[in-house]
């Protein structure tokens, strides 16, 4: 079975890390960000690579993910998902079908709600290496963080846990801040997503400083399916980074698209068909996440 999923998550773990350091700013003026996710699983596959482009302004956040390796990108391609936080409902634009999907967050069941994973650390240490040079006009410092332990992941009522071993080097800018809706659109994309960024990667930043690491690269020791060790290694850049009024269209299906409204379809579902369908690919993401689920 393929290990792109798992890939997914680990980057997204990763991104999380990246995510940038809240302050409060001007509302009326938006954040356009695009960074560049990789990972190589360390067992011969051709290494996976996305461009994911995030706008975030005034209580809406906009996010887009491209990527040539997945097998449905010609399927999936442009399309985008926009987050309304004022009243809770995220829409799926599909650029190559012609249509966009409306849902409240309400719909999606408690059971599909995967937070970062808790950790357990035998040894958590950061070694700051000096200044790491200018990126995007913004000078950094370079830290390497060495974790050992496990992560225990819980989803709904079960929960798993994997061992963790990583060695990260993180390129941060201290003098780097996002408005703080970044971070309320971020942790509404968790809810839904499979991780919350306001913990951070491994779950928690542990004793790195304050600010945004433009640049982070993590090499995680783990076990393949016959029980060897393999090291993966995933990396997060940001490639772009503005600042500056973004135009409310790009918060907004385009009006000559056909919209479904997937919150009165689920509505007119069965009581607890739902609930079930959920559960189950709430049990599909915690095998993906360990080598095996625990038990409730």
């Amino acid at each position: 079975m393929s290990n792109l999923p798992r890939r997914l998550l680990a980057a997204a773990s990763l991104l999380s890390l990246v995510a940038p350091v809240v302050r409060a700013q001007d509302a009326n003026v938006g954040w356009t960000i695009t960074t560049k996710i990789t990972s190589d699983s360390g067992n011969g596959a051709p290494p996976f690579m996305m461009l994911m482009k995030q706008q975030f302004q005034g209580g809406k956040f906009r996010m887009e993910m491209d990527s040539s390796t997945l097998p449905t990108a010609q399927a999936v391609k442009g399309t985008y998902s926009i987050f309304d936080l004022h009243d809770s409902v995220m829409t799926n634009v599909l650029p190559s079908m012609h249509i966009a999907t409306k849902m409240p967050y309400s719909f999606l069941s408690s059971a599909m709600h995967m937070s970062m994973p808790a950790p357990h650390f035998a040894m958590d240490s950061v070694v700051d290496l000096g200044p790491g040079g200018t990126i995007l006009g913004h000078d950094t410092r370079h830290y390497r963080r060495m974790v050992e332990g496990t992560l225990e992941y819980t989803l709904g009522k079960r929960t798993c846990t994997r061992p963790i071993s990583q060695v990260g080097e993180y390129w941060i800018a201290p003098d780097l801040h996002v408005e703080e809706e970044s971070a309320a659109a971020m942790k509404a994309v968790g809810g839904m997503g499979g991780f919350d960024p306001s913990t951070g990667a491994a779950g928690t930043r542990g004793k790195l400083p304050p600010g945004t690491s433009l640049r982070a690269i993590v090499k995680s020791t783990e076990k393949g399916p016959d029980g060897a060790a393999r090291v993966v290694t995933s990396s997060v850049e940001y490639l772009t980074l503005a600042h500056e009024k973004i135009d409310d269209v790009a918060f907004q299906a385009p009006l000559d698209y056909t919209v479904q409204d997937m919150g009165q379809m689920m509505a007119m579902m069965p009581p607890g068909m739902l609930d079930s369908t959920m559960a189950a690919a709430a049990e599909r993401t915690l095998h993906l996440s360990c080598a095996d689920a625990g038990k409730p």
